[in-house]
């Protein structure tokens, strides 16, 4: 079997895994799957050990440019855009089933507070506000 990326989605006895109804979102079948390799040790045989959900890949649209910040905000726009267009490329030349493992990418876990917001005193910007003339007669 080889190392493998499950590409074609979580397949199980040919059907495609999901937690949510297909009308939810438009049908993928190029998908990123994220998870390791093993190797069984009575066969030798290389099984990929993926998460429960994988990430589709023909179905997602590249990112628009938005933000007060354009240059650094286009730049990396511009690569992840990027990024999301060579993976596209490169699974439109693969066959129906067939897998591959992509050793190049990384995987990045993040945990986001909700509704997070940078203390007053952390962010200078908010500094710059107040010695602005309208925000000095608003607090007084």
């Amino acid at each position: 079997m080889g190392n493998k990326l499950n590409l074609g989605g979580h397949v199980i006895n040919g059907t495609q895994q999901n937690n949510r109804s297909n009308e939810d979102r438009p049908f993928a079948q190029i998908w990123l799957n994220i998870g390791f390799s093993f190797t069984e040790p009575e066969t030798g045989e290389t099984i990929f050990i993926s998460l429960p959900m994988g990430i589709p890949v023909d179905t997602m649209r590249p990112k628009e440019v938005s933000g007060s910040h354009r240059s650094m905000n286009r730049k990396l726009v511009q690569a992840k855009n990027q990024l999301l267009e060579q993976l596209q490329l490169a699974a439109a030349s693969m066959k129906s089933g067939e897998e591959y493992v992509l050793d190049d990418l990384k995987v990045q876990i993040r945990h986001v507070t909700q509704n997070e917001e940078p203390a007053r005193n952390d962010n200078p910007l908010l500094g710059a506000l107040s010695s602005l003339s309208f925000a000095k007669r608003k607090a007084a």
